[in-house]
């Protein structure tokens, strides 16, 4: 999404008093879904293409290890997210 058309869906949704802040968003982007599923699609096959590249090029114990690494990361990544809002919520 561009530098404008954010700017122009900040606007919307500040211009639109009714509904709660998820409908106004489940509202404007709903639109756009198919073109969102479509991103979100390839960015999964990028990853996908990306880790079985890596793979390819480590031994199998390095592999392994790469996975580990990888999964820990994501759930601690995870985790923060989740703290994170958690902390927002608390805060507002």
């Amino acid at each position: 999404m561009t530098s404008r058309r954010r700017v122009q869906v900040t606007e919307l949704l500040r211009s639109e008093n009714t509904g709660t802040d998820e409908e106004r968003v489940e509202s404007t982007l709903a639109p756009r879904k198919d073109g969102l599923q479509e991103i979100l699609q390839m960015a999964d096959d990028l990853r996908v293409r990306t880790i079985k590249g890596v793979i390819d090029i480590l031994t199998p114990i390095q592999a392994v290890h790469f996975l580990i690494a990888a999964a820990e990361l994501h759930l601690r990544l995870h985790d923060w997210g989740k703290k994170g809002d958690w902390a927002r919520r608390v805060h507002h």
